[in-house]
């Protein structure tokens, strides 16, 4: 009995307890899962100190100088400086790493149903991104700043490889850059002139071609073995893609195999 009676005592306490804690936090907060001095203010409030706070703003509320969470789209506005405005829930990258000459930011398809967690800061205005000083630069002082020698932005997203054959380069997807017009990447990252692209090994009946031009499939082939056979065509600038390719002779199959002239036609 007096067993029962100390564990109900020490309920009733705990229970006490839980509802005090839940009494420290006041509207629009609740207590922080942890220790966490990240501030939950409004840009320019004079907010208390995060770190000496158990409570923090429930989301979508931020600080503001009174103590109190408001809304974040309702946080008061603050000076920003020159090519930038203050943005309340401000979405997609706006750093030169992202800079399109569209200045089109927000560049994704097909992704709906997102929860955009608002963090209310300064951003660049339309046609202007964030350069690694911090600041707001036109789209041209981007291409200056982010690619390096014989290499330029792409224009838009894109994960179409630079490299050239056989180096390890790094992913194309994750880069803001791409070679410029007949330059190739290789495994240190920089952008060579496309027919310096180091030579790699090839099957049989194969070679290294680092500007192949000229259908060279089995739907090409004559018995002359010559493969390109356009006359009066001048001025063509050929853009080089090194690759393996077929000796004279030799014919690529539906197979993706160099076959002689002969075994095209069975």
């Amino acid at each position: 009995m007096a067993r029962s009676v100390v564990l109900l005592v020490l309920c009733l306490s705990i229970v006490s307890c839980y509802d005090e804690v839940e009494d420290i936090c006041g509207p629009n907060e609740h207590l922080k899962d942890g220790i966490s001095c990240k501030s939950d203010c409004c840009p320019g409030e004079d907010c208390p100190d995060p770190c000496a706070s158990a409570c923090t703003c429930d989301l979508q509320y931020h600080r503001v100088s009174n103590g109190s969470c408001i809304p974040t789209r309702q946080c008061p506005p603050i000076d920003c400086p020159n090519n930038e405005h203050f943005d309340v829930c401000p979405v997609c990258n706006e750093g030169c790493d992202n800079a399109v000459a569209s200045g089109k930011r927000c560049r994704y398809v097909g992704r709906i149903g997102i929860t955009v967690i608002c963090e209310p800061a300064c951003r660049c205005d339309d046609g202007y991104w964030r350069n690694s000083n911090k600041q707001c630069v036109p789209y041209e002082e981007c291409l200056k700043k982010v690619c390096g020698p014989n290499e330029h932005l792409k224009d838009g997203i894109s994960c179409k490889s630079d490299c050239c054959p056989g180096e390890d380069c790094p992913d194309p997807c994750a880069s803001a850059c791409t070679c410029d017009l007949q330059y190739h990447r290789v495994s240190n990252g920089t952008c060579i002139p496309t027919r310096q692209c180091p030579p790699i090994d090839c099957p049989n009946n194969e070679h290294f071609d680092v500007c192949p031009v000229c259908n060279e499939g089995c739907d090409n082939a004559v018995a002359s073995g010559k493969r390109c056979r356009f006359v009066g065509r001048i001025g063509i600038t050929v853009i080089c893609e090194p690759a393996c390719r077929c000796d004279d002779g030799y014919w690529r199959n539906s197979n993706k195999q160099c076959v002689p002239y002969k075994e095209c036609r069975m």
